[in-house]
């Protein structure tokens, strides 16, 4: 059976990757999709401006990690498990991957407590969210939220479950 395949296109010119900023979390490292890298191509196309592209085993919408001289990304893969997959900044390369999620499993959880921190009031148009989810292997988990504007961090929350899958 044959996966679909989705290209991730890398927008980096090669000539300055190695030289690059790291864009460690959605968003980019100031959390505002703003960058301290100057002279970056306004445009592209399947051609223009590509250093590399890779194929996918699914399709994935899922933002970049550029850390060093790796480029992580996921997708699902035909079994539906998400794959983590780390790609060479350079080149476009598989260095590796792995499965960090089962495939089509569905999952009841019950929230047992939920405390939120609110540093300040979001200023501005949008506030933005980075979430964390882990499961533990005795069925108790704790998913973690940072709520951030463009201005910086607003507050977080921490909500502890108990997991089992259906």
């Amino acid at each position: 059976m044959k996966a679909r395949s989705v290209l991730f296109w890398a927008t980096l010119l090669a000539a300055t990757s190695a030289l690059a900023e790291d864009w460690p979390q959605w968003r980019g490292p100031f959390f505002d999709g703003s960058t301290t890298e100057t002279n970056l191509p306004t445009q592209w196309s399947g051609t223009e401006n590509v250093a590399w592209s890779a194929p996918l085993p699914g399709t994935s919408a899922a933002t970049p990690v550029i850390w060093r001289d790796s480029v992580f990304v996921s997708s699902p893969d035909a079994k539906k498990e998400l794959r983590l997959i780390c790609l060479d900044r350079a080149t476009g390369e598989v260095r590796w991957q792995k499965v960090v999620a089962a495939g089509d499993r569905t999952w009841t959880f019950v929230p047992v407590d939920l405390t939120v921190g609110l540093y300040r009031q979001p200023r501005g148009e949008w506030t933005g969210m980075a979430a964390r989810t882990v499961m533990g292997g005795e069925g108790i988990g704790q998913s973690s939220t940072v709520v951030f504007d463009r201005h910086g961090k607003v507050g977080q929350s921490l909500h502890t479950l108990f997991i089992r899958p259906k």
